[in-house]
């Protein structure tokens, strides 16, 4: 979404939210009369060789960097569908949601369906990626060196204290010419008052913290093995399709549901031994980097947030609503960095949690150090001994009315213990007797709460 609200920007230098810049007013105007998809790639060479003429122009700048990465997304949706097709099922699935993705299109401008055919349509210099190693390639080789420049672009922005860039937001959402409506006036689809909107440093930087999250993102998902992930999907699908025909053939009354252990028990076939590996570890140190780096970013937009004297209704985010959420924020944020620091240092991080009163220690590095996922995984199960017996997951539960009647055990395939209670020794103290009131009181302690869904926990 945050690169969706910077995509288009009508940027300005200019105190007055109705001005308009005049050497980008040009270009939006360009860049709403394109037609042809394949005529964007040559407008966005146009916009980086103009930033190169003009340096000191920041709206051409951040015009740049945007179009930059926006080149780098090419024709992703087509690319992608090479490794869909693996999985009937996912590839359903894929069609599907880009399908729901497009029926909406009444409530944009007919150019702004332009810019979705853009990252949708087949990229004219690549191949589809067969595999998804080859999605991961393209993100560390095209995308990330692309994302990594409007970072610093943004990071450049957000130190500049009396900087106020002006956004036309038509450019992203659209319009109907007059022509092409009933009362002949030009019908647009946000209200004249919301059309510009003022950026400002503390946006900037909340912008930066933004790209650096979606970076250790990129970088995360980049280091494992997840090629075999549609043919694990396949045989999950293959499994319940073969439990529903025994329904069928055996005449029993329910099916025999997927449930965790089944997962667990697929994971550990051969067919699956390089599944979910780590290929790549530089790129979870990278992640763990960003992180740390978003986690500053927000921490210092907050606090510049909090030192404005001033607030706008036409500011891009309300001033008021920031310095409210500094208040609870801020201090989270800086134990999050204290937590972050000690992951990139190596050092063990000692916390004591006020909803359980749980006071032990972490070793924060270590979760972005896992070679295997598989080594994590869950080992044994609520309800494993009842197995042997068809409702294997029923249980008998009294009706005031009725009597007694089968319901189903919500609990059953739970989880109960893992082949390593510590989790890579980031848990150095947990056992199968104490790991659950660790985890617990990591997910109710807010600034680390967010890092153990790294973890493959129940």
């Amino acid at each position: 979404m945050l690169i969706r609200l910077i995509l288009f920007f009508c940027l300005s230098n200019h105190l007055l939210a109705s001005s308009v810049d005049p050497m980008l007013e040009p270009l939006n105007q360009e860049l709403v009369s394109i037609d042809d998809p394949l005529k964007y790639n040559d407008f966005f060479n146009r916009v980086q060789k103009l930033s190169l003429e003009n340096p000191e122009h920041e709206g051409l700048l951040l015009y740049s960097s945007v179009a930059r990465l926006l080149q780098s997304i090419e024709g992703i949706t087509w690319l992608e569908e090479g490794f869909y097709r693996q999985s009937d099922f996912l590839y359903s699935i894929f069609v599907s949601f880009m399908r729901s993705t497009y029926s909406p299109d009444y409530v944009i401008g007919t150019h702004v369906r332009k810019y979705g055919r853009y990252f949708t349509e087949p990229h004219m210099k690549m191949g589809q990626f067969a595999n998804l190693s080859d999605l991961q390639d393209h993100l560390i080789k095209v995308i990330m060196p692309a994302l990594d420049h409007l970072i610093s672009v943004l990071d450049r922005l957000s130190r500049k204290e009396k900087i106020e860039l002006v956004l036309d937001q038509h450019v992203l959402v659209g319009f109907v010419a007059k022509e092409r409506t009933t009362n002949k006036e030009d019908w647009f689809f946000i209200p004249e008052d919301e059309r510009f909107r003022i950026l400002r440093a503390p946006h900037f930087a909340l912008m930066k913290s933004q790209m650096e999250l979606l970076a250790g993102v990129v970088s995360y998902f980049s280091a494992y093995n997840l090629d075999l992930f549609p043919k694990y999907i396949d045989y999950l699908i293959q499994t319940v399709t073969w439990r529903s025909l025994k329904k069928i053939l055996l005449f029993r009354k329910y099916v025999e549901p997927l449930t965790t252990q089944d997962k667990v028990e697929a994971l550990k076939k051969d067919k699956f031994k390089n599944f979910l590996t780590l290929t790549k570890p530089l790129m979870t140190l990278k992640a763990l980097e960003y992180w740390r780096n978003s986690t500053l970013s927000r921490r210092l937009a907050l606090e510049k947030f909090q030192k404005m004297n001033r607030s706008s209704s036409q500011d891009l985010w309300d001033v008021d609503e920031f310095k409210w959420r500094a208040k609870t924020e801020l201090p989270m944020l800086r134990l999050r960095e204290e937590f972050l620091n000690a992951a990139v240092h190596g050092e063990d991080y000692k916390i004591t949690v006020p909803a359980t009163r749980y006071t032990f220690k972490l070793r924060p590095k270590q979760l972005f150090m896992i070679t295997d996922y598989k080594s994590l995984l869950a080992k044994t199960f609520y309800g494993e001994a009842q197995r042997k017996t068809w409702e294997i997951d029923h249980k008998v539960a009294p009706h005031p009315l009725y009597g007694e009647f089968t319901v189903w055990d919500f609990n059953y395939g739970k989880p109960v213990t893992y082949l390593d209670p510590t989790f890579n020794f980031f848990l150095p103290e947990a056992n199968d007797e104490n790991y659950l009131e660790l985890i617990k009181s990591l997910r109710l302690y807010p600034a680390i709460a967010p890092f153990v869904n790294l973890l493959p926990l129940h």
